[in-house]
């Protein structure tokens, strides 16, 4: 099989390239098939590269930030949350019940299992065999670089969308570091593992000292969790099963000969959660692991990743401003924003998708979301040969729309570790701020 090593930072790929054949097959009872030519369909997964050093510790305490400017809080010479702890998982299982491509008028089911095909990263190695066996395919696993891939068919026709259906438990493991802030009931650096015995799934019985400072096990974990007034909601039943719809951007029309690639992106990189209940204002009397970000996780556009690039983000943002001066410089009172940022372009350079996933959970958390839900074009371009990059996240329950400003279009001039001038924003809850730019991957 094919095993790309990663330390630290996951993108996980899914691929799946359809060629048109000129043949007739049968399909489920819900697609039209009269006259109605095959497709066959690659399966591929592959994890990204990372140039990080660190393995699984939280990133936003590797970095060594510059202040925003000199008049601007000195909180923004570092991010220190109060009580969220967050970062990429050592190891982390997904299991798939259900692969089906749709449109309004029909689906066609590519794989469907009772029990499920797990997808596994585990010490930074991508397994697909158990994926693989279930489709029953055979398929070349051997080791060679080029891809892991299962082969069967569809039918030829047009799809807007593609429908996975989960398991509401994964399995996941590593720790997460963060440096509390001085008002936290918990303040400096604190690492919490987690442990087999106080998944979410046991609900509201754990205290930090159930996690802190110990070796991290394989633990149930809900990428499908509830929220009752924005407090996630510990229990549940963890065979359940839930479905998610990604939009196509593009519809996807199949006719015969033609060969298209729809590719899914899985990034993790602040997948693994952690509340040490240090808000004085929000105590729970418990801790927890927990998921917030799985269902915005996952990207789906046409064509064939070329190349991902990593940054990580620290801004120092007003929010609700009547006025955003020319400079976008706040000095009024700076809410800290901390996130990481993950762009993909095809063989060209041309970006496929640009992600924002903030290191904590708070709403005020004004740089979010990603490019999958912009209407009309994300990407312009300035004189000076830097871009804007628009993208959408939710704020209060609200869509909103954001902007990247001055962002360098060739993504290749920063090396890993170094910084980018002369980016700003204009985000959510009417927003703006200078942002302290790091390439990390």
């Amino acid at each position: 099989m094919n095993n790309l090593k990663t330390s630290g930072v996951f993108v996980l790929f899914l691929s799946i390239v359809l060629l048109t054949i000129g043949c007739n097959q049968s399909t489920d009872d819900d697609v039209d098939t009269e006259s109605q030519t095959s497709a066959t369909l690659n399966l591929r997964i592959r994890a990204a590269n990372s140039n990080t050093s660190s393995s699984n510790a939280n990133l936003l305490n590797q970095f060594d930030l510059k202040p925003l400017s000199s008049e601007a809080s000195s909180d923004n010479d570092e991010f220190r949350p109060d009580y969220i702890a967050s970062g990429p998982p050592e190891g982390f299982q997904l299991t798939i019940h259900k692969i089906a491509l749709e449109n309004e008028n029909s689906s066609y089911t590519a794989f469907e299992s009772d029990t499920g095909a797990t997808i596994s990263i585990t010490n930074s190695l991508v397994d697909l065999s158990d994926l693989l066996q279930n489709l029953e395919i055979t398929s070349d696993i051997s080791g060679d670089e080029s891809s892991d891939e299962a082969v069967f068919s569809i039918p030829a026709g047009t799809y807007s969308q593609l429908s996975i259906t989960y398991k509401k438990a994964a399995l996941i493991k590593g720790c997460v570091s963060a440096n509390f802030r001085d008002e936290s009931l918990y303040p400096g650096i604190h690492t919490y593992c987690t442990q087999a015995d106080h998944s979410p799934f046991e609900g509201n019985t754990a205290d930090n000292d159930d996690f802190e400072d110990k070796e991290p096990e394989w633990m149930q974990f809900d990428i499908h969790m509830q929220y009752d007034g924005g407090i996630p909601a510990l229990g549940g039943n963890p065979e359940d099963q839930f479905e998610i719809k990604y939009s196509i951007p593009s519809a996807l029309n199949l006719s015969e000969g033609d060969s298209t690639t729809i590719t899914m992106v899985l990034d993790i990189n602040r997948l693994l959660r952690y509340n040490n209940d240090g808000r004085s204002d929000q105590i729970r009397g418990y801790t927890f692991f927990f998921d917030s970000t799985f269902s915005n996780s996952v990207y789906v556009f046409l064509g064939s990743p070329g190349g991902i690039y990593g940054y990580y983000f620290v801004t120092g943002a007003c929010v609700n401003a009547s006025t955003i001066p020319s400079n976008h410089e706040c000095t009024d009172n700076p809410f800290t924003v901390a996130l990481w940022n993950t762009i993909i372009v095809d063989s060209s350079g041309d970006v496929l998708l640009s992600s924002y996933m903030p290191d904590d959970d708070d709403t005020l958390t004004v740089v979010k979301g990603s490019t999958n839900n912009v209407t009309g074009d994300f990407i312009t371009q300035n004189e000076d040969g830097t871009i804007n990059i628009k993208f959408v996240g939710n704020a209060a329950g609200v869509d909103q729309e954001g902007t990247i400003f001055n962002f360098p279009s060739d993504f290749s001039q920063t090396q890993v570790g170094g910084e980018i001038e002369g980016v700003y924003f204009e985000g959510l809850q009417d927003s703006y701020g200078l942002i302290n730019v790091e390439r990390k991957l």
